[in-house]
């Protein structure tokens, strides 16, 4: 037996498992007596947004963890040199060598904003004004003060390393929430209608530790740190503690997902995960002869399975799959029992045994 942690006066636990409703998988074990409050899920909104001190807690903790997979994915990135604003200026050199002059001119104006609020003027700073006048772009400044706001496809509501402000609700549109690795970029996920974006910022000042850009015409409402417990209902906090569970346990699905090298297993076993994440369902084996649309297109896939450089005839019994539709901007599975069949055939093929991965 290994201890992992140790919980005390004020400490929670149990999210992740009562929302997956999954057995937990580690062991809890009182060294004295001890008083324990139990809250049922539906009642979990209610209680934080009556109790702040334990909601700030709980924050604290999920950041933590969602922090597991930026910590694995940035040891990939030999570039990386920063985490803060001056990240916004080593994106947009990456974006302009691989031709996205829109984000280029987005980082760069961001960048010399910050600059400029804090007084910072030198070689990197007059070299962030050059390159912003060639791209030809004039970005259009983004006031983020107001109670809600419209963000163009294409455009960036936040970028990684930028300060962050405001935590969004998405009320209309998606919204592609990414990183950038070795000058790729890497998908994490892809957000909808109700979810939370940028929610560390209700916690800390830290940057943004990913880009969320607008897939298509986008309604946000904004929420202000400084208000946020005042104004936000008991349904805000609930859904905004369902999703970073959800996150959470996505996060270490995909964290698990990233060790196996075979890439069919990862994409088809990615689209069962993402699956269940939609339909919230978390418990059951998927027996439905229904469809399913996923909300990102074939290419936005291979970037969230973490496989930048794949060469085609590598995954050509994926390409070739007649049940998955992938012409356009979204991907169709025509079947998702099928599509069930075929991950687990692919993972039957593997040469060592998954169990952490839930398909």
């Amino acid at each position: 037996e290994k201890e992992l942690t140790r919980y005390i006066a004020g400490d929670t636990f149990g999210l992740v498992s009562a929302l997956t409703v999954k057995k937990p998988l580690t062991t809890l074990v009182a060294e004295v007596d001890s008083e324990l409050l139990r809250i049922p899920l539906p009642y979990l909104g209610a209680f934080l947004h009556k109790n702040r001190m334990v909601c700030m807690k709980m924050l604290n903790l999920y950041f933590r963890e969602l922090l597991l997979l930026d910590g694995y994915l940035n040891q990939f990135d030999k570039a990386l040199v920063d985490t803060g604003p001056i990240r916004l200026f080593q994106d947009a050199e990456r974006y302009l060598e691989s031709g996205r002059k829109g984000l280029a001119a987005h980082a760069l104006n961001r960048f010399i904003f910050w600059s400029e609020q804090n007084h910072i003027d030198n070689e990197t700073v007059r070299r962030a004004k050059e390159l912003y006048k060639q791209t030809g772009i004039a970005v259009a400044p983004v006031s983020k003060d107001s109670h809600q706001l419209s963000i163009a496809a294409g455009t960036p509501v936040f970028l990684e390393g930028e300060p962050s402000a405001n935590a969004f609700i998405v009320l209309k549109g998606n919204v592609t929430i990414s990183k950038q690795v070795n000058g790729k970029e890497f998908i994490i996920t892809v957000v909808g209608e109700g979810e939370i974006i940028g929610e560390q910022s209700l916690l800390n000042k830290k940057p943004y530790s990913a880009s969320a850009i607008a897939r298509n015409n986008v309604v946000l409402l904004v929420l202000h740190e400084s208000v946020f417990f005042e104004r936000a209902s008991p349904e805000v906090f609930q859904k905004m503690f369902e999703t970073l569970a959800t996150r959470i346990w996505f996060a270490y699905q995909r964290f698990e997902l990233l060790k196996v090298a075979d890439p069919i297993f990862r994409l088809y076993a990615f689209l069962t995960i993402r699956y269940r994440i939609d339909t919230r369902n978390f418990s059951t084996m998927i027996n439905t002869n229904e469809g399913h649309t996923f909300l990102f297109s074939r290419e936005d896939l291979l970037k969230m399975c973490g496989l930048l450089k794949v060469r085609e005839e590598t995954i050509k019994p994926f390409l070739e799959d007649k049940n998955i539709d992938a012409s356009g901007d979204t991907l169709i599975v025509k079947n998702m029992k099928r599509l069930l069949e075929k991950t687990v055939a692919s993972k039957h093929s593997l040469h060592k045994r998954i169990d952490d991965i839930l398909i």
